[in-house]
């Protein structure tokens, strides 16, 4: 009976080192219409890394999934620094309250910051109800 060589995963390996895990999760920030252009050049970028480090050769796999979650936690941090800031400061807590007459809570913090943005201000324009109609 011949013994077996003993196998090494290294995507394990790497998981239980620390080195990457299996999900990785990027938040941005979308309030103004500033960060659309700002985030899809943001995500453009990763598209790209992503897929010259899929087509290289030259990695093993656990390589190209540990570059890849770097890439994408490097983007993370990207889109978290979009300007105009998040106005509700470094500790984002929620404060959930009533409002409009809903049957639920909504989280209102950083509202007041945003009503109080003049860039943000719009005029109201109601739909044309008569539109068809001879």
């Amino acid at each position: 009976m011949s013994r077996r060589k003993k196998q090494v995963n290294p995507t394990v390996s790497a998981m239980r080192q620390g080195g990457m895990t299996m999900t990785v999760r990027m938040t941005m920030q979308m309030w103004h219409q500033d960060h659309i252009a700002k985030n899809a050049a943001h995500l453009e970028r990763l598209a790209g890394e992503l897929r010259r480090i899929d087509q290289s050769n030259s990695m093993r796999g656990v390589d190209k999934a540990i570059l890849a979650q770097r890439a994408a936690r490097n983007t993370h941090w990207d889109l978290q620094h979009v300007l105009p800031a998040d106005p509700r400061g470094q500790f984002k807590g929620q404060r959930m309250e009533y409002v409009g007459g809903r049957t639920y809570a909504v989280d209102t913090n950083g509202h007041d910051e945003l009503l109080a943005r003049e860039d943000l201000n719009e005029p109201v324009v109601r739909p044309d109800y008569q539109f068809g109609r001879d």
